[in-house]
């Protein structure tokens, strides 16, 4: 077996939901870009080498591809108003150390979607570069914590 990558940690604790293990990542995180996989989620091959040809040396960039969802690609370049009517999928989404540092972490407000309420914060953070890189990042599994709705979210939005 080869021997461990010292790259990787492995942390297992009681958390509040999702996002609540997100923000502990986030902090714990040593790196220069956080990447967040859902269990039932799928890397592309190759991705992580062809994004890592778009992500800022300065990590003050939220860089995302697209994800295998819904049968589709999803979803393209977003725009700020695109992004009030649809959100990027965090399966393709890299975000530098630095745009947590603006804009903190995850609201646990909301159960479901704070990474989309995050994603809002991001572009309206004008020190962010927002980058789209064409890359077909992830295959996201449908039917998991998303597809429940989020009603606060969804209030707060409008």
């Amino acid at each position: 077996m080869a021997a461990a990558d010292r790259r990787i940690r492995v942390v297992s604790q009681a958390d509040a939901g999702v996002y609540d293990a997100m923000n502990k990542a986030i902090r714990q995180a040593t790196g220069r870009y956080r990447y967040f996989l859902g269990s039932g989620d799928t890397l592309r091959p190759g991705s992580l080498a062809a994004i890592a040809e778009y992500l800022p040396e300065d990590s003050c960039a939220l860089v995302y591809g697209d994800a295998f969802a819904f049968g589709r690609v999803y979803d393209g370049a977003f725009t700020p108003w695109k992004l009030t009517v649809s959100n990027i999928c965090h399966q393709s989404a890299f975000f530098g150390r630095r745009v947590f540092e603006l804009c903190g972490t995850f609201n646990l407000k909301y159960r479901v979607f704070a990474d989309w309420e995050f994603n809002l914060r991001c572009f309206a953070e004008p020190q962010i570069r927002k980058i789209y890189a064409p890359v077909l990042v992830a295959d996201f599994e449908p039917g998991g914590l998303s597809s429940g709705g989020d009603s606060v979210f969804e209030r707060d939005r409008l």
